[in-house]
């Protein structure tokens, strides 16, 4: 029993050296002892409410699909035109003709034109639709406060297209049948936002799909190219003015474990849950919980992309196993689909059988 436990030290802690290393962090010492419980961020940060514009927007069988129609008009109701919903967004529209909307009917109204749930089902954890909701909620906050369409008496405006997100009033009634899931799924990220360490929200970019890896945003440093060997193999549907941040059906794949977000691929040897959808897709990013500032996901969480554990391994010998967490332009050891998976080798003391995770 005793040299079990040392090789589960060993094993892990191995584990976190390479993560560290692949991700070019430190080490800690007993100097920088308190970086592994950093101080929290900033509380409160999150807009709720958040103001918006809700404006008709262009239909989706026409170009440019969401976007504010030109010349640009409010909506009225009861109405028909598309953007503007079954009704108005709760409050009474300000004098200069914004709303103030509450954050959770906001986002409940938001991710199902944000989303295809057709292809999210079946997810029964709703994994893939936690991780929208955690964008959602830091790319509304953020474009408040870095990209409003309008300051109005201190109010920082957005507004109801895809300039922000796209956000049509009442849409959240029309989806009877996943209803359960968007609550589930807001309910569990909860005041939940991604942040880059600074005590604030990021520009979380999102978009519909990729082929092997996202791209880049060179001015953000969580923005930058991963490989997304998931989403080699299934037919993509590439759309979009942008392929970085994450990849939603991508993200799909992740969470059901297969190549093709419509589950008719060939598995996948691991699933994700959300937290490590999302920093996959954001590098470098911390989950933060807006009413503590505290951290949701640890410092050393890794994500395995493949897996080759043997159900016995012997004392004295050293085995490749999988990877902790992978990087993109670092040595390769071995590849799957054409994306890069990183392999760490980790030495057996004395051990006949082991379960690591679940997996034995």
């Amino acid at each position: 029993m005793r040299h079990k436990k040392l090789l589960l030290v060993v094993f892990f802690l191995t584990l976190f050296i390479f993560q560290q290393v692949q991700a070019g962090g430190t080490m800690p010492t007993m100097g920088n002892l308190h970086q592994l419980n950093a101080s929290p961020a900033s509380v409160g940060i999150l807009y709720d409410p958040l103001y918006v514009y809700v404006y008709k927007l262009v239909p989706p069988d026409q170009i440019n699909s969401g976007s504010v129609q030109i010349p640009p008009a409010q909506c009225e109701w009861p109405t028909n035109d598309y953007g503007c919903g079954s009704e108005p967004p709760g409050s009474l529209r300000e004098p200069e003709g914004f709303f103030r909307v509450a954050e959770d009917y906001y986002l409940r109204n938001v991710l199902p034109n944000e989303m295809n749930f057709a292809e999210i089902a079946p997810d029964p954890n709703a994994e893939a639709l936690k991780a929208q909701a955690v964008v959602a909620r830091t790319v509304a906050s953020w474009k408040s406060a870095q990209q409003p369409e309008a300051i109005v008496r201190g109010f920082n405006v957005i507004n109801n297209s895809t300039q922000f997100q796209v956000f049509i009033p009442g849409t959240y009634n029309t989806y009877s049948n996943y209803q359960t899931d968007i609550d589930t799924a807001l309910n569990a990220t909860q005041g939940q936002y991604l942040s880059a360490g600074d005590g604030h929200t990021i520009d979380a970019e999102f978009f519909a799909d990729v082929a092997s890896a996202t791209g880049s945003d060179p001015s953000k440093s969580y923005l930058t190219t991963v490989q997304d060997p998931i989403s080699t193999s299934c037919i993509v549907s590439v759309a979009g003015s942008h392929d970085y941040g994450m990849s939603q059906r991508g993200a799909i794949r992740w969470a059901k474990g297969n190549e093709c977000p419509d589950g008719t691929g060939a598995a996948w040897p691991v699933k994700w849950n959300h937290q490590q959808i999302l920093v996959h897709y954001y590098t470098g990013v911390d989950i933060i919980d807006d009413v503590t500032g505290n951290k949701v996901a640890p410092d050393d969480r890794w994500n395995l992309l493949n897996h080759q554990i043997p159900s016995v391994m012997d004392s004295g010998l050293s085995y490749s196993t999988f990877a902790a967490h992978y990087q993109p332009n670092t040595p390769t050891t071995r590849q799957k689909g054409g994306a890069v998976v990183q392999f760490v080798t980790i030495p057996i003391l004395e051990v006949q059988h082991a379960t690591f995770g679940g997996i034995s």
